[in-house]
């Protein structure tokens, strides 16, 4: 028996203090098919190898704080997921010792890691393993990644670090002592809902990656949480993740951050609302974990199916409102290649969670309540009612108080209702009526209060917050599809380019637009001598007449021409000049605006038969350039497939040989663009899509002369442009595969100056 078996297994002081909220980041749209055989891994890098600064201290003994109880709730809850032969019994009678352990992380995918990355050396314990968590004392949620049968897993609780009682210094977990009070073994009860990720087509609203299993035998010795069943998060909520248990204290971080609920689509599934979230990082088997929202205490979502690791976040727009920018936190480390992103699960945890028999007090609805007046408004008297209720399914009574939170401190008393407790059966609910009113504020900005309904029993708590926004102001930027005007010289498309602001709110507001750049107009007003041209637009409320309004950029033609060929950009800049202005949203945005004198491209659809040269005239079409300038370069690039008639509904593709191209410029001048049959080797063409002698597009560019003879593109350098261009288009072969042609462009570059004579 070994030093260590003598002494026996080392006891272990419980977890007092929680640890902080864990880094997050957003799910993706990458494919999951190629990782269905991992358990989700996101690796955050860090400086060094051993300090983490983003990371708490293992057993939590450096974090306190209000909201210490939740994270000592969410540590609790949470469970390794194990294959039972995987558990098996130590060497002490009592105790088990897992046996799946496979050495450190040194490596993930493939790439290698190095000692400043974050996880880098951590063991890998259980490579089949998964998290869940309580959210009954008899109900467990994880990922269920497929069919999910409960019964191929064990339970073990607490591996974590912790303290030796006697000691002073944080322990890891001591997996070849594994306590077998903390472990449940199969058979657990009936698996209650289970979405896999094949989902049914008449859920719509959210997608999935959720299982809940009950167990035979309550955990009434530990806490539960509570999944979101009505309400969502909000910008500012404070969150934590519990990553794999094996390491589980370790894996609670001190920053997180909630970006907002956004459109999202994975693979074929319909687009859905999904919570978005930055800089999380976690350990393989990981998959299952609760994403806990500890403002709101309940969990948010759960660690899904995994695409790699990474250092990404979604940061909100500083242009745009209410949407997100996408930014490469990662550091610049040639052992840490390229960027990659990991993902939460399906989304939403609400529509799965209603199949979920709930053990706690139910609140609806949890929503904040937002109201918003203008200067000198009153706000109305306005009643909200709240239900109070417990699971018909549960069998458990429920205790609960309800009140008004004071304002703060020089805040108008917004909310009234009367406190009350009392008790609620199963399938039983009482309803509380908040009313809310207030007198006329004569000054902009926000007031707030909260009104708590709290599960004394369960010790969870909801302050649902009631928000009145007074004379704030705001504006929206609709951008225009492009944002570029293009063209050699004048008249430059497209004519205008057209930017829509908007009045969100119910008070006016006054935005003003400027820029610098003398090439531009807006609304037909062009920089003044003193180098700024400033125009300024009132909007009034909201759902009243001119609460938007359509600023139109053109541009100037003189000082456009004067512009070097290039691409030349400035910037618009749209300011709130309110004194009041919303403060969740910024009240200076800028908008790029483009001007490419590269080149200018012009096209046209054919959607005609191209004839037999033998038989038929050919094909022909034409572009109109309005824009007087010397071609310095051209590219022709055209589209084809096979007759649709003669093939069915299947992908057409034109034989290349067939094809005889010519192209006229407006002087009259014609040359032989493209001959299939004399194809040589080197010829400049590029093939959009190309696949032995049939193609569906071609994009032919300067280059050798078409065998025996004749000339190709250069012909018509140096040449006017402006005026009429023609394609000519046939099929050489008589009774071959017929093609339809589809559309073509050309693209002409110019030259500083006039053509030569």
């Amino acid at each position: 028996m070994s030093p260590a078996s003598r002494r026996g297994p080392r006891t272990f002081r419980s977890l007092t203090k929680g640890t902080g909220p864990m880094n997050t980041i957003p799910k993706t749209l990458l494919t999951r098919c190629i990782l269905a055989a991992f358990a989700l891994t996101a690796i955050a890098p860090v400086a060094t190898a051993q300090t983490f600064p983003d990371w708490v201290s293992p057993c939590g003994t450096a974090i306190g704080g209000a909201d210490m109880g939740e994270k000592t709730r969410l540590i609790r809850a949470t469970a390794a997921l194990l294959p039972p032969s995987q558990l098996v019994p130590s060497d002490v009678p009592g105790y088990y010792r897992l046996s799946a352990q496979t050495g450190g992380f040194t490596s993930i995918f493939g790439y290698p890691l190095v000692p400043g990355v974050q996880f880098y050396g951590e063991p890998q314990m259980s490579p089949n393993g998964r998290a869940g968590y309580l959210v009954a004392p008899d109900i467990i949620v994880t990922a269920s990644h497929g069919q999910f049968d409960q019964n191929a897993y064990a339970i073990v609780f607490d591996m974590r670090p912790q303290i030796p009682v006697g000691g002073t210094s944080c322990q890891p977990p001591d997996f070849d002592h594994i306590p077998a009070a903390n472990i449940i073994f199969p058979p657990h009860g009936p698996v209650l809902a289970d979405f896999p990720d094949s989902i049914p087509s008449t859920i719509t609203d959210s997608r999935f990656d959720y299982a809940a299993f009950r167990l035979t035998t309550p955990r009434t010795d530990r806490s539960f949480l509570r999944l979101r069943r009505d309400g969502d998060p909000q910008l500012g909520d404070h969150h934590a993740m519990a990553g794999h248990p094996e390491r589980l204290a370790q894996k609670l971080s001190k920053d997180v951050g909630f970006v907002g609920m956004m459109t999202d689509a994975l693979g074929s599934r319909p687009p859905t609302v999904v919570p978005r979230y930055r800089n999380y990082a976690l350990l393989d088997g990981s998959s299952g974990s609760p994403l806990y929202n500890l403002t709101k205490g309940f969990v948010e979502t759960s660690v899904g199916s995994p695409v790699g690791f990474g250092c990404m976040q979604f940061d909100a727009s500083t242009s745009m409102p209410g949407y997100y920018s996408f930014s490469n936190v990662c550091p610049a480390d040639a052992a840490f290649p390229g960027t990659y992103t990991s993902l939460l699960n399906m989304g939403s945890i609400k529509t799965f969670a209603a199949e979920v028999p709930a053990a706690e007090l139910l609140v609806t609805p949890l929503q904040d309540v937002i109201q918003v007046i203008p200067f000198g408004g009153t706000l109305a008297s306005t009643s909200f009612p709240y239900e109070l209720r417990v699971d018909g399914r549960t069998t458990a009574s429920v205790d609960y108080s309800a009140s008004v939170v004071p304002p703060a401190p020089g805040n108008p008393t917004l909310l009234s209702m009367s406190s009350s407790s009392g008790t609620l059966l199963p399938g039983t609910s009482a309803t509380k009526t908040v009313t809310v009113s207030s007198a006329a504020i004569a000054r902009c900005g926000v007031y707030e209060q909260s009104v708590s309904f709290a599960d004394t029993t369960h010790n969870f708590g909801d302050r649902i917050k009631h928000r009145l926004e007074v004379g704030l102001t705001d504006f929206q930027i609709e951008a225009p599809a492009s944002n570029r005007f293009q063209g050699v010289a004048s008249p430059y498309l497209p004519p205008q380019v057209q930017y829509t602001l908007r009045n969100p709110r119910p008070t006016a507001v006054r935005v003003e637009v400027s820029t610098t750049a003398a090439w531009l107009r807006i609304d037909g007003q062009s920089v003044p001598p003193s180098g700024t041209l400033l125009v300024g637009y009132d909007l009034s409320a909201q759902g009243t007449p001119g609460d938007s309004v359509v600023i139109t950029m053109a541009l100037d033609n003189a000082q456009a021409n004067a512009l070097p060929i290039a691409e030349n950009s400035a910037n618009l800049v749209f300011s709130d000049t309110s004194r009041c202005h919303n403060p969740d949203s910024d009240s200076q945005r800028t908008e790029a605006i483009v001007l490419d004198k590269r080149d200018l491209t012009v096209g046209a659809e054919i959607l005609a038969l191209v004839p037999e040269a033998a038989t038929l005239d050919p094909t022909v079409s034409t572009v109109n350039v309005s824009q007087a300038f010397c071609v310095g370069d051209i590219e022709v690039s055209a589209g084809f497939v096979r007759d649709p008639t003669l093939n069915g509904n299947g992908i057409f593709q034109f034989w290349k040989p067939d094809l005889d191209l010519y192209l006229i410029n407006p002087a009259g001048l014609r040359a032989q663009i493209w001959d299939g049959a004399a194809e040589p080797s080197n010829w400049p063409y590029e093939p959009g899509v190309y696949g032995g002698y049939s193609i569906t597009s071609l994009r032919v560019n300067r280059g050798a002369l078409l065998p025996p003879s004749g000339s190709n593109l250069d012909t018509f350098l140096n040449h006017p442009a402006a005026g009429t261009w023609t394609l000519q288009i046939a099929d050489q072969v008589v009774n071959s595969v017929r093609g339809m042609a589809t559309h073509w462009q050309l693209k002409l570059k110019g030259t500083p100056g006039a053509c030569p004579p």
